[in-house]
Formats: structure tokens, C-alpha cells, sequence
């Protein structure tokens, strides 16, 4: 059988040895070939002679560099760059595609725009995991969609299993399309970081998501305050767009901020200043410890279509729940609600606007025995369970688990779209279908 010399090459590049360097700021030289015993001394040094399918292994240290990665890999074999031990760095700028950027801990005080993210991403299939970022002049992680009119979009990309704290205005900015972001821990953001530039716009957020089709799965946002330094005026949201923002799922995320002080702290704004938001799913979450859960706010024309609240637990909101503002549409059922309102106001508030809006079996108790608010709304609802003690596993500990005797345990409806609970435990159990973010488990 007679190869042709496209098949030769294409045969040759997918059966290509992928090789392994190292990287040691203490003992190496980047005059080295960056084998294991000759090692290389800077890790750009390393993103400029990697090929695809290769990896670079970065012994721990603190390497004064802002790294620059243009070098792509390829489908099946990217380019990993791996922290062995604790490295220190200032971050990565990455106009990449198939590569994996896996253990830095990030941390600088550089002020120029791109240079100031923790991660700076525009590519696709890239892997951002297990980073350390904290203490930087801006977002954490930014991932850009909106790059120059011949840069590739964000997509596909997966950013898992980060830590950041301290980072300005928000822990991670996602853009571009089909985005993954799970497992992410955010904390302490601050607005004004002591020395750093002042940002137009400057805030305080976990999460800021724009563009379409991402899933922002078992994220846990918390401990944002007013009283850290550099928290001017901060408007502090878990979650927070203006739009553009399409077909993006919330799953599995925990908004736990524990704030002091009256300030306009959210579990989530959702509003379109800035185009389109329609298709925002919120599923099994945990949202609490802030004055308002779920802020829909429609600002511009067209309408904020198909927000789904379902299956969600809300704990210790001091105001509405869930608040649609303007002409919404969307589904609220199967959600459980504790402590909700400060006994006036309902776990929904709706504008009179806001017509299509389908609610029901939800659950809605007060800790102290005494009846919820309504105002705001025509609550209860149909099926919905009133003035109950929901018979968690214990509340002020933050345990949502059902008990067996739980009055939630197949009160609620079903939903095609939700196929487990918070933990994963498959939806429905028998023909059941409980409220809340958990499913009680026979």
C-alpha cells in the first residue's frame, strides 16, 4: 500500500514522541537543554522552545516572570506547564490554544491592564487548574471574547480547582462560548486593592459571566466583605452581568458571603445594560448569608427571557429571595426558602410586568415558628408548602441534607431538566421528586 506525502506527515506528527523538560530558577540556565540534570532557568524560556504533546516541569521556587504564551498545542496533545512544588510566579498572559496551565501560585502588583490579571486568557481548549492566585491588581482569572477582529474566540476551555483570593473587582470574568468552570474557590475580593490602579467600574464579585453556552458547576463563592481594606463602596454579587449573557447553567455552586452592614450584597444580578441575557438556568445551589438571592433587572429592550430558578436552597436572605424587575419570563419551582425575607417580604417579588412566570411547589418556613412575608407577591403559590419547618439535617451548621421525615421529601413536581441533586444523588429517587438542592436518599 503506497502512502501519500500528506498521510506520511499526518502519521508522523500523531505518532511523535511528546517530550518532558524542566525548569529550576535555582540551578538552571537557559542556555541548558532543559533535560532533568541540565535544566532551563526561566519558564518563558521553556514557552518558547515547547512543542505540541510536550510538558514543562517547574521546580519550586520564585521565578520573577510574567510569562507570555502564544505557542499552541494541538487536539490530542497540548502543551502542559506544571508546577512541581510551590511556584511562585506573576501570572500568564495566553493567546494560546491546547494548552494546560496546572499548580502556579500567582501573585503580583503589575498595573498595566492585561498584565494585571492572574490568568489572562483568549484560545481555545486551554485548561487552567489548580492555580493559586491572590493579591493582584485585577480579575483572577480573565477570559477574554472579545478580542482583536482577527483573534480566535475563547471556547471550550476548562478552569477548574482554583483558589483565588484578594483579587480585584472579580474572581473569574468569563467570555467567548462553552466554557467549563468548575470547582473554583473565590474569596475576599477587593475593589480598590491598597496601591493598586483605580479601574473604571471597579467592584467586588465572584463571577462575572458573558458570551454563551458556559456551565459554571460546584463553584464556591464567599467571604467577600465591606470591611476588608480596599472595600470602598463595593456592590458585592457572588454572581453579576449586564450582558451580553445566553444559555449559561449554574449548578452546583455555593454563595455563602456572611457580610455585615445593609450594602446591596447578592447572591446573583442578572441585568442587560449591555445586550442580550436570556436561557440562565439556576439549579441545585446553595445561596445564602446575603440581602438579596437572585436579582433579575431587565435595564434595556429586548426583555431578560427563560430565567429558571429550580431546586435551589436559599438560607438567611434578608429581602427577597428572588426578585424579577420589568418584563421577565422563567420558571421558580421546586426551590426551598429558610429564613427568608425578615417576615415581610415573599420568597419571590415580581414586578406587574413580569406575567410569565411560572411558580409553584416551593417551600417557604422561618426558623423562629412565626408566619413569612408576603409582601411583594401573591405568595403562596400553588403547591407551594407555607410556614414549614423544611426539616434539614441542621441549618445553622449549613447542612441541607433532607431528614427522612422532611415535608419535602416528594412535594415537589418534575423536571425533566434536573437529573440530580447537589451531591450528585440522581433525580428522582423512585417517582419522587423533593425540594431543595438536595434529594433524600432512601
Amino acid at each position: 500500500m503506497r502512502l501519500t506525502l500528506a498521510a506520511i506527515f499526518t502519521l508522523f506528527i500523531s505518532t511523535a514522541s511528546a517530550s518532558t523538560f524542566y525548569v529550576d530558577a535555582r540551578k538552571g540556565q537557559d542556555t541548558n537543554a532543559g533535560s532533568r540534570d541540565t535544566p532551563w532557568k526561566t519558564i518563558q524560556k521553556a514557552v518558547d522552545s515547547l512543542a505540541p504533546g510536550d510538558t514543562v516541569l517547574v521546580a519550586a521556587g520564585s521565578y520573577p516572570e510574567r510569562i507570555h504564551l502564544t505557542r499552541s498545542g494541538a487536539a490530542g496533545r497540548p502543551i502542559t506547564y506544571q508546577a512541581s512544588g510551590k511556584v511562585v510566579m506573576q501570572g500568564f498572559t495566553i493567546t494560546a490554544d491546547y494548552v494546560r496551565v496546572v499548580g502556579f501560585e500567582i501573585t503580583s502588583q503589575i498595573r498595566l491592564i492585561r498584565e494585571s490579571y492572574g490568568i489572562y486568557l483568549r484560545g481555545q481548549h486551554d485548561e487552567i487548574l489548580n492555580n493559586y492566585i491572590h493579591d493582584i491588581y485585577h480579575d483572577g482569572i480573565m477570559m477574554e471574547g472579545r478580542g482583536g477582529p482577527h483573534a480566535p474566540l475563547t471556547a471550550y476551555n476548562v478552569v477548574k480547582g482554583n483558589r483565588i483570593y484578594r483579587a480585584s473587582s472579580s474572581g473569574i470574568t468569563v467570555d467567548g462560548r462553552e466554557n467549563l468552570i468548575e470547582g473554583n474557590d473565590i474569596s475576599h475580593t477587593i475593589q480598590y486593592p491598597p496601591g493598586g490602579p483605580a479601574f473604571e467600574g471597579a467592584d467586588a464579585d465572584g463571577l462575572r459571566p458573558f458570551g454563551t453556552g458556559h456551565i459554571f458547576r460546584n463553584n464556591r463563592v464567599h467571604d467577600i466583605r465591606s470591611d476588608d481594606l480596599g472595600n470602598l463602596d463595593p456592590h458585592i454579587d457572588c454572581i453579576e452581568t449586564w450582558g451580553p449573557a445566553t444559555n449559561i447553567l449554574f449548578e452546583q455552586n455555593i454563595c455563602d458571603i456572611e457580610n455585615t452592614g445593609f450594602l446591596p450584597v447578592q447572591a446573583a444580578q442578572i441585568e442587560n445594560g449591555s445586550g442580550v441575557v436570556n436561557h440562565i438556568t439556576f439549579r441545585n445551589n446553595i445561596l445564602m448569608n446575603v440581602r438579596v438571592g437572585i436579582h433579575v433587572e431587565r435595564l434595556a429592550n429586548p426583555d431578560i427571557s427563560d430565567v429558571t430558578v429550580v431546586n435551589n436552597t436559599f438560607y438567611k436572605i434578608t429581602q427577597q429571595a428572588i426578585l424579577f424587575e420589568g418584563h421577565s419570563s422563567g420558571t421558580v419551582e421546586n426551590n426551598a426558602f429558610y429564613d427568608v425575607g425578615s417576615h415581610l417580604e415573599s420568597y419571590l417579588t415580581m414586578s406587574p410586568a413580569s406575567k410569565e412566570i411560572v411558580v409553584g411547589y416551593n417551600a417557604f418556613g422561618m426558623s423562629d415558628g412565626r408566619a413569612p412575608g408576603t409582601r411583594g407577591s401573591q405568595a403562596p403559590y400553588p403547591r407551594d408548602l407555607w410556614a414549614i419547618n423544611p426539616g434539614f439535617v441542621n441549618a445553622a451548621a449549613k447542612d441541607f441534607h433532607l431528614l427522612p421525615n422532611s415535608p419535602l421529601v416528594s412535594a415537589g413536581v418534575f423536571l425533566k431538566d434536573v437529573t440530580t441533586d447537589f451531591a450528585g444523588v440522581p433525580r428522582p429517587q423512585g417517582s419522587a421528586y423533593d425540594i431543595g438542592a438536595f434529594q433524600h436518599k432512601p
